[in-house]
């Protein structure tokens, strides 16, 4: 949920930098008339600064075209982490369902084991959850 949060002000921000954009294009031609009206030689080209405005423009437009396109990769991705997972968590329920062993839960590995490095213990504990299946998958074929 705060994903979507943080990913919509990051839209609005992209959105209100456009608009500010153009707003200085539209200053910077009304400047650039009232200028050359008042003194008939302009001190900077404006033009070469619309330019160079345009460029920015462009590159702008261009960066977000890829957020949206990470945005989208990330969704992407994290859909197929949570199935993925879902599927290990299924293995798992249905291994530990078949024998004796008990393997703790994803949620009491975050709670209760995770100490001052989280990502360290959530690996450790993906790992041994990860080599359980394996066992159980390997003691599985042998009975068969």
């Amino acid at each position: 949920m705060e994903f979507l949060v943080d990913r919509k002000n990051r839209q609005d921000h992209f959105q209100k930098s456009e608009a500010d954009l153009d707003y200085i294009e539209r200053r910077l031609k009304l400047d650039f008339i009232n200028s050359t009206a008042e003194n008939g030689s302009p001190a900077e080209n404006p033009a070469v600064m619309l330019e160079n405005l345009k460029a920015v423009k462009a590159k702008y437009s261009l960066l977000c075209s890829e957020v949206k396109d990470i945005a989208n990769a990330q969704k992407e991705s994290m859909e197929a982490i949570r199935t993925s997972l879902s599927g290990i968590m299924e293995v798992i329920k249905h291994c530990q369902e078949t024998s004796d062993a008990e393997v703790p839960t994803l949620q009491t590995a975050l709670w209760h084991d995770l100490g001052n490095h989280p990502f360290n213990e959530l690996l450790q504990s993906f790992l041994t959850n990860s080599a359980f299946v394996l066992i159980c998958s390997e003691h599985q074929i042998r009975k068969r």
